[in-house]
């Protein structure tokens, strides 16, 4: 199982507040519909990392990777493939160094004051039985879910990967991989 960059190449100099990333892989397909079940034989997904922070999972060629709360300068990016249980294929790796250099820097996003940090499931029910794709429902309170913070470092040590906001997110909807639109920011993060 390998992963490799077509675009960009090492090097580049990004002057936007994203980098679109091409990748190819070979040696297996790509589901995101066997992503967190058992390994199976040609089978798999890729992960990414930012500076050696995972990003996200992918099963598309291309992508395209926040630069939200990154500091200008120089960055790697990695692509790594996966099997179904995400076990990662280090062999199978490649590194793509590359100079962050905004031409308009994005606003920091900054942990806000808020309280306790809680999410409860809405829907299905303790006791529900559910089968094939189903849809999750929650109410997320004290924080709110950045997908463009994934991968960098984490504004509060309680909060991985999250932004505090002291309002409430009335619910978010839940899709299994590769189910999702082609950009679903709060609801699984796909891109």
């Amino acid at each position: 199982m390998t992963a490799r960059f077509v675009s960009p190449s090492s090097g580049t100099v990004v002057t936007g507040n994203s980098i679109d990333v091409n990748v190819q892989v070979s040696g297996f397909q790509m589901s995101c519909a066997l992503a967190g079940k058992a390994p199976k034989a040609g089978f798999g997904h890729y992960h990414i990392e930012l500076d050696h922070a995972l990003v996200n999972m992918y099963c598309t060629d291309t992508t395209t990777i926040s630069l939200q709360n990154v500091a200008p300068g120089q960055h790697t990016l990695t692509v790594l493939p996966a099997k179904n249980d995400h076990e990662e294929v280090a062999a199978g790796k490649q590194d793509l160094a590359f100079t962050y250099q905004p031409s308009s820097p994005l606003a920091e996003i900054k942990a806000a004051s808020a309280g306790a940090p809680s999410i409860k499931i809405l829907s299905p029910k303790a006791g529900d039985t559910v089968s094939g794709t189903f849809t999750i429902q929650v109410a997320i309170n004290n924080f709110n879910p950045s997908c463009d913070l994934f991968g960098k470092a984490n504004l509060r040590d309680d909060l991985p990967g999250l932004n505090a906001k002291p309002d409430a997110r009335p619910s978010q909807v839940y899709r299994p991989p590769g189910r999702q639109p082609a950009r679903a920011p709060d609801a699984g993060c796909r891109r």
